[in-house]
């Protein structure tokens, strides 16, 4: 299916909903090839709990840990000089945002501007596994084990989830 189709694996089970389908042609100015049928896919473990929340309460409810992050890959682990290939390094955003949201549940739980969170639950970070994926697998209120690299050490601070605002 096209944008808004269901994404089906050879035993005919939905894993996804198709949501973006690219099409362009060449473009001369920039060398560009074209692109036919490049698609993108939320997978089935991210609708199954939003369509369960609405049936349930007719509402969703995110979790929220109060951090700004930057995504750890390789490259960025050897540009930073960082001892992990992957993680979510917490630092500050753009316009003096703080890195950590204070009152948040991850102010409340110690983390720090500067820690690396290579873990939730005991569930590693890794190229496929963010820490936004991770914790969608959790509601607000839940309460989690988050690994943080500090100091080169790594410190399991005990995190209860808050909820994402709608604004």
């Amino acid at each position: 299916g096209n944008s808004g189709g269901p994404l089906i694996n050879l035993r005919g089970e939905v894993v996804g909903i198709n949501t973006l389908v690219v099409r362009n042609d060449f473009d001369f100015s920039t060398g560009s090839a074209p692109v036919e049928g490049l698609g993108f896919a939320v997978p089935s473990t991210i609708f199954r709990n939003v369509a369960d929340q609405l049936i349930a309460t007719g509402e969703v409810r995110y979790p929220f840990l109060g951090v700004r992050y930057i995504a750890i890959d390789g490259d960025i682990a050897a540009e930073l000089n960082l001892p992990v290939q992957n993680g979510a390094l917490i630092q500050s955003g753009r316009n003096d945002q703080p890195a950590v949201e204070p009152g948040s549940a991850a102010d409340r739980a110690g983390i720090r501007d500067g820690d690396l969170i290579v873990a939730v639950d005991g569930t590693r970070l890794d190229y496929n596994t963010s820490l936004r994926q991770l914790l969608l697998r959790y509601a607000p209120g839940d309460k989690v084990t988050v690994t943080v690299l500090r100091d080169n050490q790594e410190i399991v601070l005990d995190v209860t989830l808050g909820q994402r605002s709608n604004n």
